[in-house]
């Protein structure tokens, strides 16, 4: 009878974020900014590194807008998230529901650019509008910018 020994790397532990936010009225009570729109543009700021989450700025085409100050284009100061809470890993071209926030004193301490800015975290309502039908049936019609 032939044995055969498999070796396998050991396992690396996981840097994951586990978290589950507000949704519909709630996420939109809590947000400083609520909208639809494309990704037109992701800025990154950092090179990209292990364990580095770099710092983006995200320009979106606005669709709709349920919070904040209607304005066809919106741009947030966030990180691109790879494996903690902090930032969204947006994609130039995809559609989101966002529902942004103003960035704490902690994310301006790290990025300068953020201070006064909006941002969002893998932890809040933020997602992709194609998943957030129950959402946009709960927020209602929003309104178009000018």
């Amino acid at each position: 009878m032939a044995m055969a020994a498999v070796f396998l790397p050991p396992l690396q532990p996981s840097l994951a974020c586990s978290c589950v936010g507000a949704r519909g009225k709630k996420a939109l009570d809590d947000a400083a900014a609520t909208f639809s729109g494309k990704v037109t543009k992701v800025a990154y700021l950092d090179a990209n590194q292990a364990r580095v989450e770099p710092r983006i700025i995200v320009t979106f085409e606005v669709y709709r807008s349920w919070k904040g100050q209607p304005a066809k284009t919106m741009l947030l100061h966030t990180f691109y998230n790879k494996w903690s809470c902090e930032g969204y890993g947006f994609k130039e071209g995809k559609e989101y529901l966002v529902f942004a926030y103003l960035n704490p004193r902690l994310i301006a301490e790290k990025f300068a650019a953020a201070k006064d800015s909006l941002g969002v975290n893998i932890c809040g309502a933020t997602g992709l509008l194609a998943d957030a039908k129950v959402q946009l049936r709960d927020l209602g019609p929003g309104s178009v910018p000018k």
